[in-house]
Order: structure tokens, then sequence, then C-alpha cells
């Protein structure tokens, strides 16, 4: 990051050394994330002034536009992994659901058995 290159007030010009001003014109921007989290205390704030609208306060967040702006990329990547699971193609997808289904079978008759065996009239 880069900032003024000199001292507030006392120097009359700032010095960029000129490598380092190559490498951040050349290389890409830094990550920029949100680090907006709203808190109670915003909240009664917002809402103790009489202009305040923490709705608004929301829609406006960069947080929310950051948001926002990641639903078309989420929506593409849905969309591409919904094709990738159209195309998986089991065989025997009716033997895998029968066993499927003999396995939860067992589990409820399991669970009933259990039921029985700790019931107050066989615990004596």
């Amino acid at each position: 990051m880069s900032g003024r290159a000199g001292r507030r007030g006392i120097d009359d010009r700032g010095v960029c050394i000129p490598s380092t001003a190559k490498m951040m014109v050349k290389r890409s921007a830094d990550c920029l994330n949100s680090a907006f989290h709203l808190s109670y205390n915003t909240l009664l704030n917002q809402l103790r002034c009489k202009d305040g609208d923490p709705e608004n306060l929301l829609r406006n967040s960069f947080y929310q536009f950051q948001a926002d702006r990641a639903i078309t990329d989420l929506e593409r990547q849905m969309k591409v992994l919904q094709e990738e699971r159209d195309a998986i193609h089991i065989e025997e997808e009716d033997s895998l659901e029968n066993y499927y289904s003999l396995l939860e079978q067992y589990k409820n008759l399991k669970m009933d058995v259990r039921d029985i065996i700790f019931s107050p009239r066989y615990c004596e």
C-alpha cells in the first residue's frame, strides 16, 4: 500500500522510490474485503438518532455491495455444478436405491427394538 511519502507540515515534498512505484503499477491491486459487522450497539445508536435507518445502513454498506456482486458468480457456479450432477451416471442405480431402502428399514427396526427393550414394562 502507498500513502503520503513525507511528514505532514514538516516536509515540502514526499519521496517515492521508483522500483517500488513500478511494482505497484505492474502488480494487480490487493483484494479488498469488507470487515463490516453489525452489532447491537450499532443498531441501538442508529435507532437513537432522529435520521437513523439501520436498513439503509445495511443496504448501502460495502459488505452488501460485495454480496450483491457475488450473486452472479455464485449462480454461474451453481449452474455448472447442476450440469455436472445431471451428467453423473450411476450403474445399477436401482439396486443401490434398494440397498439404501433396506438400510433405512434396518435403522428403524433397530430403534424399535431398543425402545421395546428399554420400555418400563421390560426393565424389571
